[in-house]
């Protein structure tokens, strides 16, 4: 149920997530001299892949 101060946000599906990890990671492998902006794409990389992971586990139930 929405109101005024929370909106419906939409609902996003194992699929999205993994697209998204997806697309972390092309450009993680595209980054050469920043290590610190590399790391960070890296790590959001395998947060989504997680998230992918749990919801794939929760509708497969």
């Amino acid at each position: 149920m929405a109101s005024h101060l929370m909106p419906d946000r939409p609902k996003r599906n194992a699929a999205w997530y993994a697209e998204q990890a997806e697309l972390l990671w092309q450009k993680t492998a595209a980054v050469e001299s920043n290590e610190v902006l590399r790391s960070s794409y890296l790590g959001l990389a395998r947060e989504y892949e997680k998230l992918a992971a749990t919801l794939q586990r929760r509708t497969a139930g």
